[in-house]
């Protein structure tokens, strides 16, 4: 809510259009977030996942799952090409052009040590070791599709954001 907060200290036309467009950015990453967590929860091994370790070594049990964990991450983290950087991005421009320059710089620092937390979940994923034996999860038509339409949300947004940004103009009109 930091970056909400600043883009909406900003008073301009352009800090309230970053403002909604990163609302709708991550309400999209954190439904596929909080699936993601909900997934795993649900019936991973016959036991419920608690940790971060749990995931360790992950991909090899579910590549095209892990893939979809680090995207999430990822754009959560904001680093390009997801739409995530761009959101940030677009925040950290308006507070710069509102001359607002040493908050730009602690939303920016701020950014750089939460990639840490967000990262650290990518790392156990991919490249931590786990001794235990896991099955392979089988995933239904429903969570496939949804967990697929939201992928391809992140890296499609950030290609092409302009259906986005007209509503969210239209949004600020309103306001």
């Amino acid at each position: 809510m930091g970056y909400v907060l600043l883009a909406f200290s900003t008073s301009t036309f352009e800090g309230l259009e970053s403002m909604f467009f990163y609302l709708f950015v991550y309400t999209i990453t954190g439904f596929l977030t909080w699936s993601i967590v909900l997934i795993l929860e649900s019936d991973f091994n016959n036991k419920n996942t608690k940790t971060i370790a749990d995931i360790s070594n992950f991909f090899k049990l579910n590549f095209s799952f892990s893939i979809v964990i680090a995207e999430a991450f990822f754009s959560l983290a904001g680093t390009p090409p997801l739409v995530g950087f761009y959101a940030k991005l677009s925040i950290l421009c308006s507070v710069i052009n509102s001359s607002s320059f040493f908050y730009a710089f602690v939303a920016f620092l701020t950014s750089v040590i939460s990639c840490f937390y967000y990262l650290r979940i990518i790392k156990n994923s991919f490249f931590e070791k786990h001794f235990e034996w896991f099955s392979y999860i089988n995933f239904n038509v429903l969570i496939s599709c949804s967990l697929s339409t939201i992928n391809f949300l992140m890296v499609g947004l950030f290609i092409n954001p302009n259906l986005i940004l007209l509503l969210t103009q239209r949004i600020v009109f309103l306001f």
